[in-house]
């Protein structure tokens, strides 16, 4: 398994994970101090599989 994670900027963050031919993509966003936006992407063998994205509130 690879993880990797990184910053684009101070309000979001990249994260990358590959296992089993697997590759796992998420952003996240922070939206003022009480929400945050995750958009997911999983690929296998170089072809997307799943997009989603989801709004979350942070407790």
């Amino acid at each position: 398994m690879i993880a990797q994670f990184s910053m684009r900027d101070e309000m979001t963050m990249r994260l990358r994970t590959e296992y089993s031919g697997n590759v796992f993509e998420e952003e996240i966003w922070l939206i003022w101090t009480q929400y945050r936006t995750r958009q997911s992407i999983i690929s296998r063998a170089g072809e997307e599989q799943m997009i989603g994205q989801y709004l979350e509130t942070r407790i």
